[in-house]
């Protein structure tokens, strides 16, 4: 793959942990990154701003880009507004959750295993070794290129109801795709821009709470399917590691398969295109909580939040960072609490 560079030499191809105080079977820790919807302008500022190791890493990536993410995600002038170009919340998703996972990595605390939600698989992949950071960022630039380029706008949203909401009322979500299913009270659906309109519409008059995501794009509908084609070519090029931790999938509903080895273009494109199954993955994957504790990395603890809402008390989940600032305090409190 060629990469999309501002021709400064590129760092290292290793993204997976190095050996430090933990082994990677002894600290139960489950690192979790989440994908479209999540991110905002100024994610992980007081990191960036105080924190060496993040910064350095945020550095790394932005070396890698043909544009400045730094200055599209510090740009004071950018405060309050929507941060859904994908051409730059892709790459900004990515190099955030890289980012997290080392600032934590390199204090110490090595993942048993990681966790990925849409495009949050492709860090999670990164991550656990599958591919390098290189060939892990391009591919998700590559395919915010390909679906500016070749698919129609899009939305998602979220809705607070059972997943058989969505089944028993076709009136409402005529033409919107069920996405994922976060957990038994949430769900989210995708499709085309007006379409989307007309269903975020019917559930306010329903009275059924629901959020439309800053996504430009409806991942996991047919809506991005023009971008298959193209997307997948790219990723027949991508050789695929076994992950040197486990790899657990939301597209695949639980650990990362034999199969992915052998149609490696199949399992990236289902990524964005399948149906996310966050509570399945989590059923299948973890029948014993009491063994993990799970770290979100994601820019706004969405992760931790679907763990905290849909399955109560019984697995233990803390987060980084999150919508509200104060990156140091959260990132303090969530080391104290993973101390051995």
């Amino acid at each position: 793959m060629t990469f999309i560079s501002k021709d400064r030499p590129q760092t290292g191809n290793s993204a997976t942990p190095s050996s430090n105080r933990h082994s990677a079977t002894d600290t139960g820790l489950i690192f979790m990154f989440a994908g479209q919807g999540s991110q905002y302008f100024q994610m992980g500022r007081e990191l960036y701003d105080h924190d060496d190791i993040f910064r350095h890493h945020m550095d790394r990536c932005d070396r890698l880009l043909s544009f400045d993410l730094r200055d599209v995600l510090y740009n004071d002038a950018h405060k309050g507004g929507a941060f859904d170009a994908v051409e730059w919340t892709h790459p900004a998703l990515f190099c955030l959750g890289y980012s997290l996972a080392q600032v934590l990595i390199e204090q110490g605390y090595r993942p048993s295993g990681v966790l990925g939600h849409s495009l949050g698989e492709y860090i999670a992949a990164t991550i656990a070794g599958m591919f390098s950071l290189e060939e892990g960022l391009e591919l998700v630039v590559r395919q915010a290129q390909i679906l500016k380029q070749t698919c129609a706008e899009g939305s998602m949203i979220t809705v607070m109801e059972s997943p058989e909401f969505y089944r028993k009322r076709p009136d409402i979500f005529f033409r919107a795709s069920l996405g994922g299913i976060n957990y038994d009270g949430s769900f989210f659906v995708s499709g085309l821009a007006d379409d989307l309109q007309r269903v975020l519409a019917a559930l306010n008059s329903a009275s059924v709470f629901s959020v439309q995501l800053p996504v430009r794009y409806g991942f996991h509908s047919s809506a991005i399917d023009p971008a298959e084609s193209e997307f997948r070519n790219i990723c027949r090029s991508v050789r695929l590691s076994r992950p040197q931790i486990p790899f657990y999938s939301c597209a695949l509903a639980g650990d990362v398969s034999r199969h992915v080895w052998d149609s490696s273009d199949e399992y990236l494109w289902r990524i964005p295109r399948g149906e996310a199954q966050f509570k399945t993955m989590v059923e299948n994957s973890f029948p014993n909580p009491e063994r993990y504790t799970f770290i979100d990395l994601s820019a706004t603890a969405t992760l931790s939040g679907f763990l905290k809402y849909g399955f109560g008390d019984r697995y233990t989940h803390h987060f980084a960072i999150n919508q509200f600032g104060r990156n140091l305090d959260s990132m303090a409190t969530l080391l104290s609490q993973i101390t051995p």
